[in-house]
């Protein structure tokens, strides 16, 4: 029997090298553990079930690396969002207890321009030039988690349209929806996780401003040496960590669905059905968009100081990559530009009567 069975795993071994051979897809290496792709000498095996050696088999296993590696970069996202979160409470803890010193010497009253004061206040305002760091910080978390949104929706278009490849068993339709269902829980939660990024940031800008005005009245106390009569100032707030999440980052799919349901990411938001304000068209190389897109953005922030932006990659299917790729980077450049990425949501729509990629933005 012992025979038999290795008789078996060594024609397993050389059909699957021989199938996978010149596949296209990313390679696997001995002895990694990759979640739930369990890799051994020479083949693949799908713990959550065998490798059929059909081709949308071979995409099966493509995709769930995909998946392994989004879900990788999400947990990462989630420990420097707690770093992150830890640094701001330490530094508004030794803001507020530095402040509250200030406070405490001025309601009894100083010497005119005490310099022990304006030293205190000096070790503030470096607490104010932390918090800003922490504001940046969280900026470029939130971009990162919105690229993961992007990746993870484009997966689960992905493996829907798996379902249509002709030459598939049973199996393979089986696993498919076996991993469509994990990615999709998987965007939930990084959307839940951008959510919390965002508020956070969002709130700690405020925080920022708030302490910004607080020492510049507290530096006036300080140079008469008292409050001169006037209320004193109440020491700001740390920001809390933010316990509900906000809406999604990815424009169509929902960050509000509990983790034990399924999101959908396919229906198309209703705000598409307007007209775009900005187009870029990528038919060529070297497209001159930027001077148009700061323009309209600019414009649209005039109009209205909290306008929210809707980046929306649509390509036919061919140039669906390329499409996304644009769309990240458009998102970055609106974000550069003064607009909080809490305020940027990224997209996508396969749209067949397009010629190659193409990004849209809209407002509301």
């Amino acid at each position: 029997m012992k025979n038999i069975s290795l008789k078996l795993l060594v024609i397993s071994t050389v059909a699957l090298t021989s199938a996978c051979s010149g596949s296209g897809f990313p390679s696997l290496f001995d002895g990694a553990d990759n979640g739930n792709i369990v890799v051994r000498s020479g083949s693949y095996e799908d713990a959550k079930g065998a490798n059929t050696g059909t081709f949308v088999g071979q995409k099966v296993i493509a995709f769930r690396q995909e998946l392994q590696q989004i879900s990788v970069s999400n947990q990462s996202n989630g420990e420097e969002f707690s770093r992150i979160s830890k640094n701001i409470a330490a530094n508004a803890t030794q803001y507020n207890n530095t402040i509250g010193s200030v406070n405490e010497k001025l309601q009894i009253g100083t010497t005119p321009g005490n310099p022990n004061l304006y030293n205190m206040l000096q070790q503030a305002q470096n607490n104010v030039q932390t918090m800003s760091m922490n504001t940046n910080a969280l900026n470029n978390l939130s971009v990162k988690i919105a690229n993961n949104a992007t990746s993870t929706a484009y997966l689960i278009d992905s493996v829907r349209a798996a379902f249509n490849i002709s030459g598939a068993v049973d199996e393979d339709h089986r696993q498919l929806r076996i991993l469509q269902n994990e990615a999709e829980q998987l965007l939930v939660s990084v959307n839940s996780l951008g959510g919390q990024v965002n508020n956070d940031a969002a709130r700690q800008q405020e925080y920022l401003i708030s302490a910004q005005n607080q020492i510049a009245r507290l530096n006036d106390a300080v140079r008469v040496g008292s409050f001169a009569g006037a209320a004193p100032t109440s020491v700001a707030r740390p920001a809390a960590p933010v316990a509900a999440p906000r809406p999604a980052l990815f424009g169509s799919a929902s960050a509000n669905v509990p983790a034990t349901t399924t999101a959908k990411t396919s229906a198309t938001p209703a705000f598409m059905n307007g007209k775009p304000l900005f187009v870029a068209k990528f038919n060529r190389d070297n497209v001159s968009y930027k001077e148009g897109l700061s323009t309209a953005v600019k414009a649209a922030v005039k109009r209205k100081s909290n306008t929210v932006f809707e980046v929306v990659a649509v390509a036919d299917g061919a140039s669906t990559a390329k499409a996304r790729e644009h769309a990240t980077r458009i998102f970055e450049e609106i974000a550069a530009m003064g607009v909080s990425p809490n305020n940027i949501n990224l997209g996508a729509k396969t749209d067949n009567r397009t010629t190659g990629a193409e990004v849209w933005i809209f407002v509301r």
